[in-house]
């Protein structure tokens, strides 16, 4: 993998790498899924990850198509804002998760389900990382609302509660 960053953000960079080189992120995505690689399929080179300052407030981070003439080509944005180290790792490997399923999945053009969300989310928790616990509230609170439910307007963040039936 290369992180790439504004030259303003390089310590931010460094604290993305260091998430993925002392937790093995990429060995085990790869290994556990059974995947050579979190690239996309005809992406070649190190898998981008890119920390971005122009996300916004909202946004921790994403799975996305890279900014290059290969539309399928994927890559992790992560946003430079985040200053609390759980909320960093946890968006670090909640997106690289993504990556890992589009890689398994082949395309990076399928669309987005609650099942992607939650399975992403359960993937913090295999780190340690008790970020998740945050979107508890999300499910239980919700006990009408379908469990394949992506986002329904009264629990926008439902799908990321969901990693608690991933879990179970």
């Amino acid at each position: 993998f290369v992180v790439r960053s504004p030259a303003g953000y390089a310590g931010a960079a460094r604290k993305v790498a260091a998430i993925i080189r002392t937790q093995g992120v990429f060995d085990l995505y790869e290994q556990g899924l059974g995947i050579a690689t979190l690239n996309q399929p005809g992406q070649s080179g190190k898998f981008p990850v890119f920390v971005d300052t122009g996300l916004g407030s909202k946004v921790d981070g994403l799975f996305w198509r890279s900014c290059n003439p290969h539309g399928s080509w994927g890559s992790v944005v992560v946003n430079a804002a985040i200053s609390n180290q759980d909320d960093l790792v946890a968006t670090v490997d909640h997106e690289l998760f993504h990556a890992a399923q589009y890689a398994v999945l082949g395309s990076i053009r399928m669309p987005d389900n609650w099942w992607l969300e939650a399975t992403a989310t359960a993937a913090e928790t295999w780190f340690g990382n008790s970020y998740p616990t945050g979107y508890d509230s999300a499910l239980v609170d919700y006990p009408y609302d379908p469990m394949t439910a992506l986002s329904p307007s009264d629990s926008p963040t439902h799908q990321y509660g969901a990693y608690r039936f991933v879990q179970w």
